[in-house]
């Protein structure tokens, strides 16, 4: 983990950590929001959306202790999407073939 997170997520602990995550989780659903209802994607904010909500679940995974769980849920729902584009993909071929 970044030194620089380890130091603000002992600093603030689990609560606070929490309270902050959704505030920047809401931060950057209002940002997605707006790309997808005004037809406009404004990068800059977005990306800084991001970034405040990746360091805030780094921190957590840290503060909680789930890093490698985490880690292995995300491969598996990456694994789970892939094997779904593949069965979509056999259906969509399938349904030329008639």
């Amino acid at each position: 983990m970044n030194h620089k997170l380890l130091t603000i997520a002992n600093h603030y602990g689990l609560k606070a950590q929490l309270e902050k995550t959704i505030e920047e989780l809401h931060e950057v659903e209002t940002e997605i929001n707006v790309a997808l209802y005004n037809d406009c994607v404004n990068k800059n904010e977005l990306a800084e959306e991001i970034a405040d909500v990746y360091n805030m679940l780094e921190q957590l995974e840290f503060l909680l202790g789930i890093k490698s769980s985490v880690t292995g849920q995300r491969n598996y729902k990456i694994d789970r999407t892939l094997r779904r584009i593949a069965e979509e993909k056999l259906r969509r071929a399938e349904g030329d073939e008639q």
